[in-house]
């Protein structure tokens, strides 16, 4: 269970993480523009973690990942987690989306 400790401290982070990359000119438009992603990529890391893209702020910033986000890293510097792809979530929206609100079934 996330506490409210842990969501004010990932908030703080995040505010700081903006407001650096703000003081360097870059927004995170102009990040997804580079690297030919959606900005998404960059936004969601405030919630959801991903190494490659929390290595390319933390390069814009000159830190470590693992300096601005201790608690997604280990101690020897490497993420504490993996992500995992859950098919038959996956499989379970899109037989939703498929189905449609009303029930009748469309092409994707």
């Amino acid at each position: 269970m996330i506490t409210n400790q842990y969501k004010i401290k990932e908030s703080a982070i995040w505010s700081w993480v903006k407001h650096m990359l703000g003081l360097k000119g870059i927004s995170f438009c102009q990040l997804a523009r580079i690297y030919k992603v959606h900005k998404s990529n960059f936004i969601l890391r405030k919630h959801i973690p991903c190494p490659k893209y929390e290595k390319i702020i933390a390069d814009l910033l000159e830190l470590d990942p693992c300096d601005i986000w201790p608690h997604r890293y280990s101690k020897d510097q490497g993420p504490n987690r993996t992500f995992k792809f859950h098919k038959n979530k996956f499989m379970q929206h899109r037989t939703i989306k498929k189905q449609g609100i009303n029930g009748k079934s469309h092409k994707l």
